[in-house]
């Protein structure tokens, strides 16, 4: 929960966090992976309101049939079958294909907008 105050600065009440060692040096900070301690409750509710949001998406059509990930019994992999799928049809019935690669711009000061180039 995010509140500014009138000074202009933000107050930030967060569960607490457990830092997990990753790889590395144990000296650096960002060799460690924070996990957020929730209680049950909290995942509980969290739990139910995913349920009951994704019914609801789903009952008004809201999710695309072409969304894979995010999704049960859906992931990139089923994404990647459905691509392969797709372009094995069109390879076998020897029809035109373009297909567009993009991987992240490297030090790019905007990666947050998910700039890519082509390879």
């Amino acid at each position: 929960m995010h509140h500014s105050g009138d000074n202009g600065h933000k107050l930030v009440c967060s569960l607490p966090q457990l830092l997990v060692f990753k790889k590395g040096s144990p000296s650096d900070p960002s060799n460690y992976r924070p996990i957020s301690l929730t209680c049950v409750a909290c995942k509980l509710l969290e739990a139910g309101i995913k349920v009951n949001l994704l019914n609801h998406l789903a009952k008004n059509n809201v999710i695309s049939r072409h969304q894979d990930g995010f999704l049960s019994r859906k992931s990139t992999t089923t994404q990647l079958l459905k691509c392969c799928t797709d372009w094995q049809i069109v390879l076998n019935e020897r029809h035109q294909m373009d297909i567009i690669q993009g991987v992240p711009i490297k030090n790019n000061p905007l990666e947050k907008n998910a700039v890519f180039q082509p390879w």
